[in-house]
């Protein structure tokens, strides 16, 4: 769907549509879709971490960008670094002793790179699922517990605030 509205890229208003979680005009798509084709794999992290703000992930990153031998790699369209986190915060919770790990940088850069290098399947990793929301119930909890006597008050008199009560 088309319309007419400042384009998150280039800042122009035009007619822009909803693309990679972005509101783009066309020429900004088309430059996206080329430089994706023509993407080299340092490029593809880089465009990953765009919007990253978190440090230690940031060290990650910036650990992976400088792997220039895994460019190739980085190309997999299955891989992300939402599922990359999960899989080294995996690996981490099985090194936990009483849910504290300590876990060297080096170790940590090296989980990132098997990441990277192993196919999913071979990872035992699935494709991330979009979740499904939870449907709420509608069922009232206080309906199925006894009703209590509601007391009736009659005024009679000057009324306190604790006959309001």
């Amino acid at each position: 769907m088309k319309c007419k509205d400042k384009c998150d890229s280039c800042n122009k208003f035009g007619y822009c549509r909803g693309y990679a979680g972005k509101v783009l005009c066309e020429n900004c798509i088309e430059l996206l879709e080329n430089r994706r084709i023509n993407m080299e794999g340092i490029e593809r992290i880089k465009v990953l971490a765009s919007e990253v703000k978190d440090k230690p992930l940031l060290k990650i990153i910036d650990y992976l960008i400088s792997r220039t031998d895994m460019s190739e790699k980085y190309l997999n369209e299955d891989k992300n670094l939402s599922q990359m986190i999960s899989f080294i915060k995996s690996l981490a919770k099985k090194e936990a002793v009483g849910n504290v790990a300590f876990i060297e940088d080096e170790v940590v850069y090296g989980w990132a790179i098997h990441y990277w290098d192993e196919s999913n399947e071979s990872l035992n990793l699935e494709k991330a699922k979009i979740e499904e929301p939870k449907t709420i119930s509608t069922k009232n909890e206080s309906a199925s517990k006894p009703k209590t006597k509601k007391t009736t008050w009659h005024a009679e008199g000057q009324l306190s605030l604790f006959d309001m009560m």
